[in-house]
């Protein structure tokens, strides 16, 4: 039997590219994924790519680049899905800043309260980067967040204020309510 594969095949004409890249082309590819790499973990500064320094400095910012690694499989979907939630998170954080966190109540919201009206709980619903975003009627948009969760705005609530929803699992919810 013949157990040599010629691992030099793929230097030859014979060689069929799906993609049919030329060096240079190569090269920029790689480089954008090294980029992306290095987007995350240092914000564009060389140094440790650990998975660790990746997951504590993903932004929402890095969605895009976080995507690219997984598709070139150079992280896992596990790591993807990490780097996602962490990204998320950064964003939400970003999202509570200047909040007043109110008082537990009966239900499974966090609740906090922010200054602004629809127009403010819209802008914070979309800087969280949604997908799948659905116009419900009645000015309700809900989306899904890169980590899977989902999220809502409406114009108005059982307390009349303005709402984002971040749905964190079926039984614990982060309600935003914007108004003085």
């Amino acid at each position: 039997s013949d157990t040599n594969n010629n691992n030099d095949d793929w230097q030859t004409e014979n060689w069929d590219s799906p993609l049919d890249l030329n060096a240079a082309e190569f090269a920029i590819g790689i480089g954008g994924i090294a980029n992306d790499l290095l987007n995350i973990a240092n914000k564009g500064r060389l140094g440790d790519l650990s998975p660790d320094v990746l997951k504590r400095n993903a932004t929402l910012g890095d969605l895009k680049s976080i995507d690219n690694l997984e598709a070139a499989q150079l992280i896992t979907e596990t790591q993807a899905n990490a780097l996602r939630k962490t990204a998320v998170n950064s964003g939400i954080d970003d999202v509570l800043k200047n909040t007043k966190k109110l008082d537990k109540t009966n239900g499974r919201a966090n609740q906090f309260e922010k200054a602004g009206d629809f127009g403010t709980a819209k802008q914070d619903f979309y800087s969280l980067k949604p997908t799948n975003i659905q116009d419900r009627g009645n000015g309700v948009i809900t989306g899904q967040l890169a980590d899977g969760r989902n999220v809502i705005v409406r114009p108005d609530s059982r307390s009349g204020k303005a709402t984002l929803e971040i749905q964190n699992t079926p039984n614990n919810y982060t309600k935003i309510r914007y108004g003085e």
